[in-house]
């Protein structure tokens, strides 16, 4: 049995148990906040903060965008 197929009926089950949807709804609550309460601003500015966001933002200013 591969690992994938091991694993996919935990996945099923807590789809249809309601927890997946529990869980993405406080988080949909939370990407509707502005500022420091949104946790998508909190992954934009590591993004931003890291190696490859640092490349990223030097490619971008030599393209001019």
């Amino acid at each position: 049995m591969k690992r994938h197929e091991q694993y996919r009926d935990i996945d099923s089950v807590q789809i249809l148990s309601g927890k997946f949807a529990e869980e993405f709804s406080q988080l949909e609550d939370a990407l509707e906040e502005e500022g420091e309460g949104n946790p998508l601003n909190d992954l934009y500015r590591r993004s931003e903060e890291s190696e490859l966001g640092q490349a990223e933002k030097r490619v971008r200013s030599r393209l001019g965008y």
